[in-house]
């Protein structure tokens, strides 16, 4: 059962209900709360199948997800820099490839280091 109420514990339940609201409002409660639990299950289930309908069969979709897609720098990098193959901003995104000259280190003394984007 679920919240694990065994049967001593239902029967101390009700028997607290019985005490606190008395045996004259006591199936007035019962049939209330048995109308409140079905209209609920009512509307999960038409929320359920609305969410069917609408999104169709979502296998597909759900095979294709990666935990990583839901990194910031992942989503910046595949829906805004896509298309973008020889802006300086698409290739620092991209791995592998060097950055920019506007962003290259500087020496011990001050310079910045040579940058030579033939050599790379």
């Amino acid at each position: 059962m679920p919240f694990d109420l065994s049967t001593p514990k239902l029967l101390v339940l009700g028997l607290l209900a019985l005490i606190i609201f008395g045996p004259d409002k006591l199936p007035q409660i019962a049939r209330d709360a048995a109308r409140f639990v079905r209209q609920l299950r009512t509307v999960v289930h038409q929320a359920r199948n609305e969410l069917r309908t609408e999104l169709g069969d979502l296998s597909d979709v759900v095979a294709e997800f990666r935990t990583g897609d839901l990194n910031p720098k992942t989503l910046i990098r595949r829906h805004v820099l896509d298309g973008l193959d020889g802006s300086p901003a698409a290739q620092a995104a991209a791995p592998g490839t060097t950055a920019p000259p506007s962003t290259a280190r500087s020496t011990s003394l001050g310079r910045p280091t040579p940058y030579d984007p033939d050599a790379t």
